[in-house]
């Protein structure tokens, strides 16, 4: 029996966010699919409520997410298509337009976007099994052990993942944080 409406509005309203920003992690920011998967998830997660009394809800959630999102990807090798309302760079838009108050913080706020837009570049170039993990971790904040339920692996499959993970973000944005930290490049090897 699904859950009364008011409860399920109190899930949505709690743990949406969340999920959105799980989603577009695991997408690599495609929005449309993220939202998408979120709104397959809490359709599932609806139909399931009454027989799924999960340890964890998060866990249960990205579980159901990390699943959507390879089921998507399985059907997207089997079937070749191209979106043609996919977010473009929108070229119109300039940094005059996007700071409009000139100021000694707008050099602060476009290096911190740019240290935003590295970031972002370079967990999407990671390679899904380093990357759902620090996701899982360092971003939303779950347990050792609740991602290993939700990817399927052992504890110290994560531990490693996550910590190989770390090194390749750490090589790939060293030019942000010094040469003190440029030797990670040599040591990080797939």
């Amino acid at each position: 029996m699904p859950p009364k409406v008011e409860e399920f509005n109190d899930v949505l309203r709690t743990h949406g966010d969340a999920a959105y920003r799980m989603a577009c992690h695991l997408t690599g920011g495609n929005e449309t699919l993220a939202r998408d998967l979120v709104q397959d998830a809490f359709i599932k997660i609806w139909k399931n409520w009454e027989c799924q009394r999960p340890h964890s809800f998060n866990g249960w959630l990205y579980r159901i997410l990390h699943n959507l999102y390879i089921d998507h990807l399985r059907r997207k090798t089997r079937e070749a298509s191209f979106s043609y309302d996919a977010p473009g760079l929108n070229e119109e838009e300039s940094l005059i337009d996007m700071f409009p108050e000139p100021g000694p913080q707008t050099v602060e706020i476009l290096e911190k976007a740019e240290l935003q837009d590295a970031l972002r570049k370079a967990l999407g170039e990671l390679p899904e099994d380093f990357r759902i993990p620090i996701v899982l971790c360092d971003m939303e904040g779950l347990q050792y052990d609740d991602i290993a339920r939700i990817v399927s692996c052992p504890v110290g499959t994560v531990r490693s993942r996550i910590h190989r993970g770390r090194l390749l973000l750490r090589a790939s944005l060293g030019h942000f944080f010094g040469p003190e930290r440029q030797h990670d490049k040599e040591v990080v090897t797939l």
